[in-house]
């Protein structure tokens, strides 16, 4: 099973939302990337709870059109039943061996933001991929 119970009983909290628009440049190169990088961490937990936070950046290199960050945490209830210590290394394993799964109701969330976010602009709506991006 685990330490972090991977059920629906979970809630998310936003807390970071920043959209930076860029004017478009006569001079802007016509070749250019597209990024969207996705970091996470445990950042708190106790006996009762694990909070992880997400971090999705979208981005152009080089910079162009906009930048747009959107910071979410989950809180999971910790299974007092399994008999692992509980300690940020054991919660850090545990995530990365199961991180599309505990990290896909972020990523939905970072997604659905976003695609909001530029729908603002009528003209542009980005659509990131509702997975974690390296």
């Amino acid at each position: 099973m685990g330490l972090i119970k991977q059920n629906r009983e979970f809630e998310i909290d936003l807390l970071k939302v920043n959209y930076e628009i860029i004017p478009f440049r006569e001079d802007s190169p016509e070749d250019f990337k597209f990024v969207v990088q996705d970091n996470y961490e445990i950042k708190d937990f106790n006996e009762d709870i694990v909070g992880i936070t997400l971090t999705r950046k979208v981005y152009y290199k080089p910079e162009m059109f906009f930048n747009i960050l959107v910071k979410l945490r989950v809180f999971y209830k910790i299974d007092k039943e399994e008999k692992k210590e509980l300690n940020k290394f054991n919660l850090k394993k545990e995530l990365e061996g199961n991180k599309k799964t505990l990290l896909s109701p972020l990523v939905n969330k970072a997604s659905l933001l976003i695609a909001n976010i530029t729908n603002a602009d009528d003209n542009l709506s980005v659509i990131t991929p509702p997975f974690l991006q390296k």
